[in-house]
């Protein structure tokens, strides 16, 4: 074990302060990563508090891998989740975990509250609280964009949108503009702490022991990445691609789960999305496969004005929650949407899902336009989503707050549990598959996480 893994960062919000603890001990019987993000939340956090509680932490974590391999860039997010209100789990690419491990660190503990929003600067051994009132309300995007610095050190931002400020319950964290912290309420967790972003930055690097092992053993590694089938579907298509193979076995959630096939699969597919709007590739360091893929949009800035160019980050989940289980048909509308909901700072997949319920309810008779405050929602209809999607960033109307607080919430103040396609409160991904699939759902830690590899049986 690299000696710096045992470096844990404490940071204190409300006292604004932080130190450095050694945890060798952490590492007897771990090797890093979850494992020591699970025992630092443990130490910690309190039996049947409020996800919200100041006191509660929040933990990142790397492991001994990050920085060094191919394909392992993920860092662990620990908390309390306020989407199901138990153990938080969340994982996110990018940069951050080398920054971190390039800063000197393990892992890092928030805790606390600040009284004032706050850009929380890392730069190795400094830390500084900064004043982020110039940042309020800004998009994470927006954010990322201000903070970003042409610097020669390995740099990370984590931002939330109005979404986290705001505390809706399922709002998301940003990291270096294209991978998010996307599942179970980070960003809402940050936002109950008062932080606006988080900027680290690393001057140190990565030594492995044995170079030569090393170097052949990368090499290796490398080789077997890109020679795999599965990864150059990956590399040409990205996770999109699963949007063909899906519907072709009946897999396909299709208007809240309703229907397993979609009659418009193929004009939104992953190889038709590519063909005609994929403006770029992304990888995480290190990464030599790309999945990440960027389309162009052409928007128009506000009616009567000029159109300004839109990037936008699509994967297969975010396509079919906020794609064909809405029954949207053309590739632009979902590419609209999932900017919209990236853009306010949403998980994407629980947001599908209750835009689904939503319309579902709505069409049943379950909720009216009283309740709507006359929004008209119903299948495939671009427009009404995108409006929904606001009010319930704005919180404008009942029925829009009690949305922002998810599925459970909606359930219990209208009824229409069997619209609601969540378990433990988390909606449920995008892989229609059969009983492996529920049933790991059902156990998993994460509950309703589209990584549980249950789908693998059942295909």
């Amino acid at each position: 074990m690299e000696e710096y893994l045992s470096r844990i960062l404490y940071i204190d919000l409300s006292s604004k302060r932080s130190w450095v603890e050694d945890r060798s001990e952490l590492f007897e019987d771990r090797i890093g990563g979850l494992g020591v993000a699970v025992k630092l939340y443990s130490e910690i956090c309190k039996l049947n508090s409020d996800p919200f509680d100041p006191e509660n932490p929040l933990v990142f974590t790397v492991g001994p891998l990050n920085g060094l391999y191919p394909c392992i860039s993920k860092t662990v997010a620990v908390f309390k989740s306020p989407v199901t209100g138990t153990y938080g789990e969340s994982h996110a690419g990018g940069r951050l975990s080398m920054a971190i491990r390039m800063a000197g660190y393990g892992a890092i503990v928030i805790l606390g509250y600040s009284d004032k929003l706050l850009l929380i600067d890392i730069e190795d051994s400094k830390v500084c609280f900064r004043e982020a009132k110039s940042l309020q309300g800004l998009s994470s995007l927006e954010v990322e964009e201000r903070l970003r610095t042409h610097t020669r050190v390995m740099e990370s931002i984590v931002s939330i949108g109005l979404a986290g400020e705001r505390l809706c319950f399922y709002a998301s964290a940003n990291v270096d503009r294209y991978n998010y912290f996307g599942r179970l309420g980070l960003g809402a967790i940050l936002g109950s702490k008062n932080i606006k972003a988080l900027r680290i930055r690393g001057s140190g690097s990565i030594k492995p022991k044995d170079a030569e092992s090393y170097k052949k053993l990368f090499e290796k590694i490398y080789r077997r990445i890109v020679e795999t089938d599965a990864m150059a579907k990956y590399h040409y298509t990205g996770t999109p691609a699963n949007i063909m193979v899906l519907n072709e076995i009946g897999a396909l959630p299709t208007r809240n789960f309703r229907e397993s096939r979609f009659e418009h699969a193929e004009d939104i597919s992953g190889e038709r999305v590519g063909e005609f709007l994929l403006e770029r590739k992304v990888s995480c360091p290190l990464c030599p496969i790309g999945c990440m893929h960027i389309a162009k949009l052409r928007l128009e800035f506000a009616k009567g004005y000029e159109y300004e160019p839109i990037d936008i980050y699509y994967n297969y989940e975010s396509m079919y929650a906020l794609g064909t289980n809405l029954g949207l048909k053309k590739p632009e509308d979902i590419l609209k949407l999932i900017y919209t909901a990236n853009f306010y700072g949403f998980d994407t997949m629980l947001l599908g899902n209750i835009l689904a319920w939503m319309t579902e309810a709505y069409e049943s008779g379950l909720i009216s336009d009283s309740d709507t405050n006359g929004l008209k929602l119903s299948w495939g209809d671009i427009d009404s989503y995108i409006e929904a999607v606001r009010r319930i960033a704005y919180g404008e109307g009942s029925l829009y707050v009690y949305a922002a607080q998810g599925l459970k919430q909606l359930v219990d103040i209208y009824g229409g549990r069997d619209y609601a396609m969540q378990i433990a409160g988390n909606g449920i991904p995008g892989y229609h598959t059969g009983y492996a699939s529920i049933l790991g759902f059902l156990v998993a830690s994460r509950h309703s996480h589209n990584s549980n590899a249950g789908y693998d049986i059942d295909q």
